[in-house]
């Protein structure tokens, strides 16, 4: 995870909202997974977002302010996974904003239960895009 300072100035530009949102994701994604890493994403598609990926490198996650005080999750585990869409589609649903992310002004709206669910699934998934890329190395 990153330091407290670099987190702090990572939050000091955002909305008091998409600060807590942040803090309040972090906080699940640092009890449930704590092995991931965390870093801020200087690239094309996550610049300026949360990035967290396992120690070999599998992307799984993504979370950062939008504008307008609005704030982005991106979950790849429920984009690839047919269970959790169809655990957890239909309590999301006001929240999505694309196959893999969640779009939101207060955290405290958002169903906890499902974010947990999602971030815990994070190495079942990490281990189907291992396999992926396994097969797509061999072709």
């Amino acid at each position: 995870m990153l330091s407290t300072e670099e987190i702090d100035t990572y939050l000091e530009p955002m909305t008091a909202d998409q600060a807590a949102n942040i803090r309040a994701i972090r906080g699940l994604i640092g009890e449930i997974a704590p092995d991931l890493v965390e870093e801020i994403d200087a690239g094309k598609w996550f610049g300026g977002l949360l990035t967290y990926h396992t120690p070999d490198r599998v992307f799984v996650l993504a979370l950062g302010p939008l504008t307008a005080g609005v704030t982005t999750f991106h979950m790849m585990a429920f984009y690839m996974s047919p269970v959790l869409q169809e655990r957890h589609g239909a309590a999301l649903k006001k929240f999505q904003g694309g196959k893999s992310c969640i779009k939101f002004k207060r955290f405290a709206d958002v169903p906890e239960d499902a974010i947990r669910d999602i971030v815990a699934s994070t190495p079942k998934y990490a281990e189907i895009a291992r396999e992926m890329f396994a097969k797509r190395k061999k072709k």
